[in-house]
Formats: C-alpha cells, structure tokens, sequence
C-alpha cells in the first residue's frame, strides 16, 4: 500500500478515449444510390411481372376482383359465350391484317384462333391475364382496365368487345376509349346478350338485383349506350349461329 504522501501525490490513472476511424476513402467516395427506375411495360417483362394495374374506378376493382374469384368457374361460363365468339372471330379473320385489340379477354383459350393479325389483349383481372399468356405467348397481353387505356390515339386497326360492355362500371367510358385507339376507318367488333322487345325484357328487368350481385347487367342493349350514335353500326346476329348473343361490326 502507498504511504499518505504517496497517494497524495499519486496521478490517476488516464483513460484513453478511443475516437471513432474515419472511414476508408473507398467508402466515403462511394456516390449515393440511383433512384429507382420507373417502372414500365418493358421492365416489367423482364422480371417477369404485370405492370400494376390503374384501375378508373373502385365500381371497376370490385370487378377485377370478382373475376378473380371466379376464375376457376369459367369453363362453364364459355360454355354459352365461346361458339358466338368464335364465331365472330372467323369472320375477323377474313378481314386485312392489322392490329387488334382485345378488351376483357378473359382465360384466353380461343386466342389460338386469330389467324393473321397482330393481337394485344388486356383484362382487369390479374389471373385472367396469366393465363392468356400461358394460351397465347407470342400475343402481347396486358393487366389493364378497360375504362382507361394505356394506349395512344389511333393505335388499333380493330377492337374487339366480347361479353364486356355489360360487366364493365362505365360502359360508355369503355366505348369511348375504344373509338380513341381506333384509327380512323377501324372497325369495333362487339358480342353481347342484349335485351329483347318483346315480352322477355321482363325477365332481364327481374334479374337486374342477382346480375349487380354477379357484376354484370342483365339489361343491356347496346343501342342505349351514350356515344354509340357516332359509330357508324352493322348488325351480324342473332341469326346465323350466334344465338342469345348479338353481334356488331362498328366502324369509325
């Protein structure tokens, strides 16, 4: 031990603080990282993903999700709507080749039966869009709402509207776009159950309440739509093997 006088005198300790090492200059010269990339149609394909979907209205997600949901349910469906669309798409077929569009393309079987034009197709659906893609590969198809397409002016040569106009939230939204991408002297192509004159309109009147459940109209005719005067309109059914189903050929 240290005598009296020894502690008096004695020096604490000193105590090293360590200050914290500047980092190397290969890590303080490192520039900041890159902002993401926009995302784009092109990125999108090269990861192997769907560009997210810009749907127009909430009316229009509840469908997409509808749809969704029904999906595995839809070979039934196309038990009534596939022979008037295929139909219609031979009578396509013998038209010039161009470029067509396809709004609401559902699972995407009958794609394979377009003969010569160069097809883009787009639903709101992301699992109608999958497989559309798994059936038709070399078409470019697209997660897309019908209401708001992503398209410029005057892009197609032909639309096609197959059992759409009577789901969609807005179906004069969905025509007007579709006379937007149309070029001038195109022709639209629309295939639906409309409502008769006659004493059937009733029992689409008595439906309405179960088709809003289901996300569809069971009244529909095409001739009520706003816009719809403009297009210059050529019936092709119900004769001729498209049963229930009425057939149009519009041109712009």
């Amino acid at each position: 031990m240290l005598a009296p006088e020894q502690r008096r005198h004695a020096q604490p300790p000193r105590v090293t603080r360590r200050h914290a090492a500047s980092p190397p200059p290969i890590f303080r010269d490192l520039p900041l990282p890159a902002p993401p990339l926009p995302w784009s149609d092109d990125l999108a394909s090269s990861v192997g993903m769907s560009p997210p979907v810009a749907v127009s209205s909430p009316a229009n997600a509840a469908v997409a999700e509808f749809y969704n949901w029904v999906f595995s349910l839809y070979p039934l469906v196309d038990v009534f709507c596939s022979p008037g669309r295929l139909q219609l798409i031979g009578r396509i077929n013998q038209l010039p080749a161009g470029r067509l569009l396809e709004i609401g393309v559902g699972p995407g079987r009958h794609l394979r039966h377009y003969e010569r034009h160069h097809i883009t197709a787009i639903d709101c659906s992301a699992r109608m869009v999958s497989s559309s893609r798994r059936f038709s590969p070399a078409s470019d198809i697209r997660q897309m709402d019908g209401e708001a397409l992503g398209f410029p002016d005057a892009s197609f040569d032909y639309v096609a509207l197959f059992h759409v106009l009577s789901t969609t939230a807005d179906p004069a939204r969905m025509l007007a776009e579709s006379r937007r991408v149309l070029r001038p002297g195109g022709r639209l192509f629309v295939l639906n159950h409309e409502t008769p004159k006659n004493a059937w309109r009733h029992l689409d009147r008595a439906l309405m309440p179960l088709a809003r459940r289901l996300h569809f109209r069971s009244w529909f005719r095409l001739g009520e739509i706003s816009g719809i005067e403009i297009l210059h309109q050529n019936q092709l059914g119900p004769r001729g093997g498209f049963g229930l189903m009425t057939a149009y050929s519009l041109e712009k």
